[in-house]
C-alpha cells in the first residue's frame, strides 16, 4: 500500500514499528536517525513516525528540515517525552501528530490511517490541478484563433 518510515533509535520500537505496520499490507523502511531519514526522502514515503530523542539528528531538527522541503509530508512524532512544551514545538514546526511511548496499537492505527489519506488526497489534488492547468492550456490554444 504504502511507504512508511520509521525513524528511532530504539531498534525495539523500529522492529515494532515494522511488524505492526507490515501486517497491514504496508512497506517499512527502518531508519535508526535523522539524518538517515533526510537522506532517503527522496524515496517519496506516505507518511514518517519520529522519535524525538535521537543520537546524530534529534527529531525536532528532523522535522523542521522535512517540512522545508516536503511540507505536505505528514510527519507523526513518536516518543518517551510526555511534556506539553515537546508537544507545542513538535506541533508548531508542523507535526501531524503527536504519540507517547509506550503507544496504544489502536491509536497508532488509526494517526497512520489519517496520514496515509492526507497524503493520497494531496495526491489527488496535485493530479487534478496539472489536468486542469492542461485542459487549460489546450482551450486556450484552440480557442484563440480567428474565425475564418
Amino acid at each position: 500500500m504504502a511507504l512508511i518510515f520509521t525513524v528511532d533509535d530504539d531498534p525495539d520500537i523500529r522492529g515494532l514499528i515494522k511488524v505492526l505496520f507490515e501486517d497491514r499490507g504496508h512497506e517499512v523502511a527502518v531508519l535508526e536517525n535523522g539524518k538517515q531519514c533526510l537522506d532517503r526522502l527522496d524515496e517519496n514515503p506516505a507518511v514518517v513516525f519520529l522519535d524525538v530523542a535521537m543520537p546524530v539528528m534529534d527529531g525536532i531538527e528532523t522535522l523542521k528540515t522535512i517540512k522545508n522541503s516536503k511540507s505536505n509530508l505528514p510527519v507523526v512524532m513518536v516518543t518517551g517525552i510526555d511534556d506539553t512544551d515537546s508537544v507545542v514545538k513538535a506541533m508548531k514546526f508542523g507535526a501531524f501528530d503527536y504519540i507517547v511511548k509506550p503507544f496504544d496499537e489502536l491509536r497508532l492505527f488509526s494517526v497512520l490511517d489519517k496520514a496515509v489519506e492526507q497524503t493520497a488526497l494531496v495526491g489527488q489534488v496535485r493530479y487534478l490541478q496539472d489536468e486542469l492547468s492542461r485542459m487549460q492550456g489546450v482551450r486556450t490554444i484552440v480557442g484563440a484563433s480567428p474565425a475564418l
